[in-house]
């Protein structure tokens, strides 16, 4: 996919297709499979060249996984393998935090439903 081209994240944990928009590919970046930092980039044009899409967020962890919402493109999350989630609920815009109960560690997957 080339995505060092345009982010100095190289490290993909999770690639996803929005099931609205096929064209549209979300990934997880990181510089390791552990590591402290972590990003969400989008692609709208199957790969061919992204951005960073989780305007905002200060992943302190691995992103480890997307979760896209199977009918709203405008809600996305993501979680870090240290616990962290983050979501969006208006295609980007705006980002929250939601925590996760202090004990919880190597989160491997986030679900949108």
């Amino acid at each position: 996919m080339e995505v060092g081209r345009y982010s100095p994240l190289t490290y993909a944990r999770d690639v996803q297709v929005s099931a609205q928009e096929p064209q549209v590919l979300y990934a997880c970046l990181s510089p390791a499979a552990r590591s402290r930092d972590g990003s969400l980039y989008r692609s709208q044009d199957l790969g061919q060249t992204w951005q960073r899409f989780d305007h905002g967020v200060q992943a302190h962890s691995t992103m480890m996984s997307v979760g896209l919402h199977p009918r709203d493109p405008n809600q996305v999350y993501c979680t870090t393998r240290g616990g962290q989630v983050f979501g969006t609920q208006d295609g980007g815009a705006t980002w929250h935090e939601y925590p996760l109960p202090s004990h919880v560690q190597d989160v491997y997957v986030v679900a949108c439903a």
